[in-house]
Formats: structure tokens, C-alpha cells, sequence
């Protein structure tokens, strides 16, 4: 078929679903699952839920009228989404509200395109914005222009740090985040843009390449506090001791850092000491000193791989 048949046949479907949709109402099967009944009733009891950001308020009356999406599984998120105060952390960061986006819609969307496992900001044209934007309350989800637009914008205000703190804090306080040890580690971004960087080594593809380190630091279940993003002729040392710092001004009195051979060096370690404990490769460590530790030296164990 022609791209105008297609075109034909698309439309001719949609307006199938439509009809479809206004005639078939969703109900529970009460008389062979009498324990949805009980949840049913006892939700009932409950409040009903309240937007508190524009967002919110989209998404809920989108709900009341019905909507029609292959993402509807992805609304769940929304409960930890509250729970997080998403839009409200995002708040101050607004520019008002002459844009067709704020802040908070174009962060859902990369939230929601996560959820997608879209791999990338450019991978967000390979979704229908239609069926995306619904999620978050919008008719149309941004596309990756826009998107990569307003995170320039919040490059050039230095809103970065402020809105990834406001994240950390809120997550450390709601018990998201395990605080009784940290994993620092750095992962190569290449560039392959047109402006001056410095080359760094690809561990994948084993290459020398143009491009900047992201710093991830996460907890013991591998989920994500905070990251920082430096070029690669910046030393992990230094991140190592901006992370530390970070992390007791969110509260975390003297943290436990686990980190590689990369942040190894005997006046760092004693300037680290000094606001966190740490720990790290031993470099100048014989064999015949492992095998001297008792077994009963071992009390937690960790497997990798």
C-alpha cells in the first residue's frame, strides 16, 4: 500500500476505536472475584486524590473524562511521583507560564520516556507524542529540540546542581535511598559535536575519544542519589571530595564512600579521613597479608556479576 493508503487505513482504525471506546464500559468481575469487591469498596471510603501542580490536574481530568493509550500501565508511577513531590521540587524553577512547557512537564517526560527505556533525548521522536504526553497531562510530548532547549536554558540560569540537591534530599528523606554506604564511580560520555573537549578513554570501544565523565553515585541496591558531569582533564580525586561534601549537606553525618584505584592517593586519603570514611583499592597490599585475616574478619560478603 501507498503512504496515503496507510494514511487512510490509520484514520479509518482510529475512528473505529472511538466508537468502540464510547460503547464499551470497564467493569470488575465481582461474582467470581468477590475479593475485588472488597478493595473496591474499601477505596471507596477513601479520599479522592488532589492535584497539586498543573500537571497533576491535567492528568486527573484527562482520567475522569477516559483517555485511550498503550502506556496506561506507566500511570502507577505517578503514585511514587506524588510521594516524591515532584512538581512541587520543581516549583521554583519555573519561568512562568507563557511557554506551551514548564520544567516539570519536560522532566516527565524524560521520566516517563525512562519507563519507555528510551535509550536517549533523540530516541524520545520514535514515540508518538500523542500517546506520550497523556501521561503527564499534555495532548503532545515535547520533541527532542524542545526538550534539549530547556535543559540549555537551565544550563545558562546553574539551576543543575540546585534541582539535582533538591532531588537527593527529598529522596534521602523518604527512605528511597539506603544512606549507609555510597558507590562512586565514573562512566565515559563521548561527544561527537563540533566543540572543543577533552579526549578521554572509552572503556567499551577501547578508543581515545572527545567526550565528558559522569560521576554516579548510587546506593547499595545500585539505585542513583546524585551524579556530577566534568570533563575528563578533572581528576576523580577532587569529584571524590565535592561528592563527600554534597553528601553531609544533605544531612548524611560522616558517609561511607566506596570507590576504584582512580581516586588512590596516600595525602588524599588523610585530607578524605578527616569528613568520611572510605573504601577503596589497596595498592601496595601482598598476598600473604589477604590470606592472614581470619574468616571471622568477614562478616558481610558481596557478589558481583
Amino acid at each position: 500500500p501507498s503512504k496515503s493508503e496507510l494514511m487512510e487505513i490509520e484514520a479509518m482504525t482510529r475512528r473505529m476505536e472511538e466508537q468502540v471506546r464510547q460503547c464499551v464500559q470497564m467493569s470488575f468481575d465481582f461474582e467470581n472475584r468477590p475479593e475485588l469487591k472488597d478493595k473496591v469498596e474499601k477505596f471507596a471510603e477513601e479520599p479522592a486524590p488532589e492535584a497539586t501542580c498543573a500537571a497533576e490536574a491535567k492528568v486527573l481530568s484527562q482520567l475522569q473524562e477516559g483517555i485511550a493509550i498503550p502506556y496506561a500501565g506507566l500511570f502507577f508511577y505517578h503514585t511514587f511521583l506524588s510521594e516524591l513531590g515532584f512538581c512541587e521540587l520543581l516549583k521554583e524553577f519555573e519561568l512562568g507560564k507563557s511557554g506551551q512547557y514548564q520544567f516539570s512537564e519536560i522532566f516527565l517526560s524524560l521520566f516517563f520516556g525512562l519507563g519507555l527505556r528510551l535509550p536517549s533525548i533523540e530516541a524520545h521522536k520514535l514515540v508518538n507524542p500523542s500517546q506520550l504526553g497523556p501521561l503527564f497531562g499534555m495532548l503532545w510530548s515535547p520533541d527532542p529540540i524542545t526538550i534539549r532547549l530547556w535543559l540549555d536554558i537551565m544550563a545558562e540560569k546553574n539551576l543543575v546542581d540546585s534541582v539535582i540537591d533538591k532531588f537527593a534530599i527529598k529522596a534521602l528523606k523518604m527512605g528511597a535511598i539506603d544512606p549507609e554506604v555510597f558507590f562512586i564511580d565514573g562512566h565515559f560520555l563521548p561527544y561527537y559535536g563540533l566543540s572543543l573537549l577533552a579526549k578521554g578513554y572509552h572503556t567499551v570501544r577501547r578508543q581515545i575519544l572527545k567526550g565528558n565523565e559522569i560521576y554516579v553515585v548510587s546506593d547499595i541496591r545500585k539505585r542513583p542519589l546524585m551524579f556530577i558531569t566534568e570533563g575528563c582533564e578533572i581528576d576523580f580525586r577532587p569529584i571524590i571530595d565535592r561528592i563527600a561534601d554534597r553528601i553531609i549537606g544533605y544531612g548524611v553525618d560522616r558517609p561511607l564512600l566506596v570507590f576504584d584505584r582512580g581516586g588512590y592517593g596516600i595525602h588524599f586519603f588523610t585530607q578524605l579521613s578527616v569528613k568520611a570514611d572510605f573504601i577503596t583499592w589497596g595498592k601496595y597490599i601482598r598476598d600473604d597479608e589477604l590470606y592472614s585475616i581470619p574468616d571471622k574478619g568477614f562478616t558481610v560478603g558481596f557478589r558481583f556479576g
